[in-house]
This record gives structure tokens, sequence and C-alpha cells, in this order.
């Protein structure tokens, strides 16, 4: 199944800002302004994952880590595009696109958490709502 389905999005048909999906028969993919890094995983239904995409601009990279594995990350230097696309979760209404997953808890902060605070949240699979 190479369905895409938007976990969030802030796209407005022309000018991507970000961009979470999952790809039926790729896995999970991270997407900022053009690039993208993807991580390859096959999913089990009925079963929660951790995932967490980030944009470090220190380290010129956008990353993606699933249940608190090693992230993958590509290079990215431009910085975010700054737009006025609406915020969805679990959509991408300008294309009729929808999630037909569950999704829980969203945090979003404006920094990079360490390998610590990211294995506290995604406490030994049994995740936790974030304190911090």
């Amino acid at each position: 199944n190479t369905v895409t389905q938007p976990i969030i999005t802030k796209w407005n048909g022309s000018t991507n800002e970000y961009y979470l999906e999952y790809i039926g028969s790729t896995g999970f993919r991270f997407t900022v302004d053009s690039a993208n890094v993807s991580f390859p995983i096959g999913i089990t239904n009925n079963t929660w994952y951790h995932v967490i995409a980030y944009h470090d601009s220190s380290s010129d990279v956008i990353g993606l880590e699933i249940n608190a594995g090693t992230p993958n990350t590509t290079s990215y230097t431009t910085g975010p595009t700054s737009g006025d696309s609406v915020f969805e979760v679990g959509a991408q209404s300008i294309d009729g696109n929808y999630f037909t997953g569950r999704i829980d808890s969203l945090g979003f902060w404006k920094k990079i958490l360490t390998e610590y605070e990211r294995d506290v949240l995604y406490n030994a699979g049994s995740g936790l709502e974030p304190a911090f």
C-alpha cells in the first residue's frame, strides 16, 4: 500500500512549510520545504509508534526518530519557509487526504530535545506526557 497519510501538515498546496506523513510501503517521512528525511519501517496494526521529527538549525539537519531508535537525518541549510499555510493534524485537507489511524499526543518545542529527553518521552514504549 503506497497511500500517503498525513500526520501533521502545514502546507497550502504550493508552499510546503513542513509535514510529517506515513507512506504505507515506505514508512515515515518528514519534509521541510523541499528537503525530506525518511524512516523506513513497516507498521503493525493496533501498535503505537513514538515519532519525533525535528529541525536542528545549529547542525543544519532535519531528523526523524521512531521509538527512541537512532535518528535518520539529512542536511538542511536553508531554514524553513514561513507562510500562511493552515496547521492540520491528521489531514491535508487541500488534497482531501486524511490519516486513517489514531494520533495521540503532540508536542512542539522551540529547542532540540536531548537524547535523554527523547528517551524519557518514549518511556520504554509506554509514552509519557511532556512535563518539560
